[in-house]
């Protein structure tokens, strides 16, 4: 089931993404896209018309980066920063099932995402407007 809302996520985003390019992309296509082009996300927040995003580089430490919001494009824009030591855990549910899980109980509009001590915290608002951080189990997926 769960396979299939990440589909239907993907199938739509993917439908309306060429409307949206010449407008700020939502965080959610960002993270879908960061992920289907093999980064391993660990957070994405909106920073000055822009998003930076915290990725796991090839030696296993957290570097920032930037992400062009109406590209999607990696950018030099939060480069500058030190790289950080990878966390002891890795999560086995990734950025899209966090962001997903979050989504199927009601918060679908991704503000930002972080993974943090084994859980990812998925700030995200309802169909009324309102925001709310869902924690996701980085382990079980399950909301907690």
């Amino acid at each position: 089931m769960k396979t299939l809302s990440i589909l239907a996520a993907v199938a739509t985003i993917a439908a309306v993404s060429p409307a949206l390019a010449q407008e700020q992309l939502p965080a959610a296509y960002l993270v879908h896209k960061l992920s289907a082009d093999g980064l391993e996300l660990r957070s994405i927040e909106a920073e000055r018309g822009s998003y930076e995003a915290r990725v796991v580089a090839t030696d296993g430490s957290i570097v920032k980066v930037g992400v062009d919001g109406r590209t999607a494009d990696l950018t030099d824009a939060y480069s500058h920063a030190k790289p950080h030591r990878a966390e002891t855990d890795s999560p086995r549910i990734g950025a899209v099932e966090a962001m997903v899980t979050a989504a199927g109980a009601g918060y679908w509009d991704l503000r930002e995402l972080e993974y943090k001590r084994g859980h990812w915290l998925v700030e995200a608002a309802d169909d009324q407007g309102r925001v709310r951080k869902v924690a996701v189990d980085g382990t079980t997926g399950m909301i907690e």
